[in-house]
């Protein structure tokens, strides 16, 4: 094949590949992959609030976070954008999501001896828990978002609650808003619970 031909094929090639990306990758308006708004309501929104036990009360004041957009190469189309949210508190506990890949970890810490962690990605359209270390699909957690929830005799709405049932037994349920943090906690398993007492 002459030198000519060879820069032919390679043109018609690239053309190729080109046009099977995905057209609103490829385009610099929307390059960028956001949260969607079951994913929004998995935020909790920086702030101050306070949650008590039966023995302590624990403060969960935001001190740190990152809010924005990480870049991934992408064949040919160029580097698409995707939503972050981190959040800190200074009671030892965090809340991180990325949109690339969907995944959602929440580290909640009470103190050294009441503390868990959840972790959620999104697989195939589902939604799935994982185990931190051994990475095993926990089948008896899920989680949705509530329309309406009523906490202390006040309704509020687009809460989110996470929850693990084993054998019909409820394990451990987490109940919270974005714009005004958890509402409660209940680990059943080690019979403690936490509820916000600003909203008593």
């Amino acid at each position: 094949m002459s030198r000519t031909g060879n820069n032919i094929f390679i043109t018609v090639i690239v053309s190729l590949l080109l046009s099977s990306c995905n057209v609103d990758l490829c385009d610099d308006g929307n390059d960028v992959v956001f949260f969607d708004d079951f994913q929004n309501r998995l935020k909790i929104d920086p702030g101050y609030f306070e949650m008590a036990s039966e023995v302590d009360t624990v403060g969960f004041r935001f001190f740190d976070d990152f809010v924005g957009l990480i870049s991934d190469k992408g064949l040919f189309c160029g580097p698409v954008k995707y939503e972050n949210y981190w959040i800190y508190y200074d009671s030892g506990s965090s809340l991180q999501l990325s949109a690339n890949e969907f995944t959602f970890s929440f580290d909640l810490y009470f103190n050294e001896e009441r503390n868990t962690f959840f972790l959620i990605r999104k697989v195939d359209g589902e939604y799935l828990f994982y185990d931190r270390f051994s990475n095993d699909i926990l089948e008896e957690y899920s989680v949705e978002i509530l329309p309406s929830f009523e906490y202390k005799g006040i309704a509020y709405s687009d809460v989110a609650k996470i929850q693990a049932v084993e054998n019909g037994q409820l394990l451990e349920v987490l109940i919270f808003q974005r714009e005004n943090g958890i509402l409660t906690y209940q680990n059943f398993t080690e019979n403690y619970q936490y509820n916000q007492i600003q909203l008593e």
